[in-house]
């Protein structure tokens, strides 16, 4: 046990009267000892009982003094401290108040208690408009509400959450919130204290990227001229056509290889850009008669040009040639005309397989007079 829990401090005086009437005693008797008659004793007795007093007094002044200066030095100490406390509460409040961010005090039923300058800046409500008003009327999705304040119940605070709040002109500011519990002595929760950041132009900047990388990426694969996707992109799609075929994803695919009829003599007659004008048309015609969300087209190379119809048969895709051959047929540039080889997947096929198959039944057509379609090893039909 410490020396400084015990009584024994507060009696120790009583101890050192008891000690100096003990001493005195020792002293008288060995006067007497000494031959020492009683009347002196008597006469020695007040003088040596004044001394005992008073060298006992300057000891009990000594050591009060020296505790009150250890009150004087504590409460010195507790003064510097108070002041320290309130000048640093103070810088706190102003750091607070001035701070760019979004910060706000919330109660434990989702009241807002205080709203700093920042927050009046960026969202457009003053103080008193404000405080006292619920949290979720700040929010574009006030269910964004219950999602933070369960991960706040969960986890104690929540960083770097993403949502929307609605500025007092009813614009959007997106902002990433962290917020935590507010404890008291008790460590009992009193509210929340939020710091949101302003992330709308960070997000504005996201978007754009991705749309740019979008365009990028759709490039990479486009043709300039026809604005089909480019033949690199072919050989990647008819490469993922076999997969999802040989794990019975669908029955059957088919392929369209179109060719220009006389194209080379309307370049050398009329000029590069009537060529030009051509395959820009064949590919506006091409994406307007396949299934968007299924088919696909491509520029092969030069005037070739292919479809892919997924989970089509040769004698359904022959609707998609007919259509082809119709719309083209509307537009005079000179003579040319289309030729179209069909071929259906068979077993065994494998990209060249089928590209040669589809090319021949082309150049069937081709022979035959053009501005028809041809099925690979099946008769031809003429438009």
């Amino acid at each position: 046990m410490d020396f400084k829990e015990t009584n024994f401090p507060r009696l120790y005086p009583f101890f050192s009267i008891g000690f100096g009437f003990i001493t005195l005693f020792c002293v008288l008797f060995l006067l007497l000892k000494q031959g020492w008659t009683w009347p002196l004793l008597f006469l020695a007795l007040p003088m040596a009982l004044a001394g005992f007093f008073f060298v006992l007094f300057l000891r009990t002044s000594a050591q009060q003094r020296k505790e009150v200066e250890g009150l004087k030095h504590q409460l010195v100490r507790s003064q510097i401290m108070v002041k320290r406390k309130s000048r640093l509460a103070d810088y706190f409040d102003r750091v607070l108040k001035d701070a760019a961010d979004i910060i706000f005090t919330l109660d434990i039923d989702g009241y807002i208690l205080k709203f700093n300058t920042g927050a009046e800046t960026i969202l457009g409500y003053k103080q008193h408009e404000i405080v006292g008003t619920p949290f979720t009327n700040m929010l574009s999705d006030p269910s964004d509400a219950t999602a933070v304040f369960d991960l706040v119940l969960k986890h104690d605070r929540v960083q770097n959450f993403e949502l929307k709040m609605r500025a007092r002109d009813g614009h959007i500011v997106e902002v990433s919130l962290s917020i935590s519990e507010m404890r008291d002595e008790r460590n009992q929760i009193f509210g929340m204290v939020a710091t949101c950041k302003d992330i709308t132009e960070r997000k504005r900047l996201e978007q754009q990227l991705l749309e740019q990388n979008a365009k990028l990426e759709e490039l990479a694969i486009t043709d300039n001229l026809s604005g089909l996707y480019n033949v690199r992109h072919f050989h990647l799609e008819i490469s993922k056509a076999f997969i999802r075929l040989s794990r019975k994803l669908y029955a059957d695919f088919t392929l369209l290889l179109v060719d220009i009829d006389h194209f080379k003599e309307l370049n050398d007659t009329q000029g590069h850009q009537a060529g030009d004008e051509v395959i820009e048309k064949v590919g506006d015609i091409t994406k307007g008669c396949i299934r968007k969300e299924l088919d696909a087209a491509f520029r092969y190379g030069g005037d070739e040009f292919v479809v892919l119809l997924l989970d089509t048969t040769p004698n359904k895709s022959i609707v998609v040639a007919e259509r082809i051959l119709e719309r083209f047929n509307q537009y005079k540039f000179g003579r040319t005309s289309l030729s179209i080889g069909i071929a259906g997947v068979q077993e065994n096929d494998n990209e060249e397989t089928l590209i040669h198959r589809a090319d021949s039944a082309m150049y069937t057509a081709k022979r035959n007079g053009g501005n028809r379609y041809h099925i690979a090893e099946k008769e031809t039909h003429v438009i």
